[in-house]
């Protein structure tokens, strides 16, 4: 099902997610799917709208730059936490 720009910049105007450490053991903790998000940077605002989505419909997204536990740069240990 295909997601119009505008519907995920309304999307994001209305998102109350923060960026928090551990989302996704939270997430797990409360039986919450989970997904991982790749995508471009220069999209963020795209994203912001696109978590909230996800989120409307309990699932929980983690993104790399909202998880203040990754690296600034990307590493081999970036890698490995993103797949467990």
């Amino acid at each position: 099902m295909p997601i119009s720009i505008d519907t995920l910049r309304s999307a994001a105007s209305r998102s109350t997610i923060a960026k928090s450490v551990g989302i996704l053991n939270e997430a797990r903790s409360l039986g919450l799917r989970t997904a991982f998000q790749c995508h471009s940077h220069e999209d963020a605002d795209q994203v912001e709208g696109l978590l909230t989505l996800f989120a409307e419909g309990n699932w929980r997204v983690h993104v790399d730059w909202r998880d203040a536990e990754m690296p600034e740069k990307p590493t081999r240990e970036t890698a490995e936490r993103i797949q467990s």
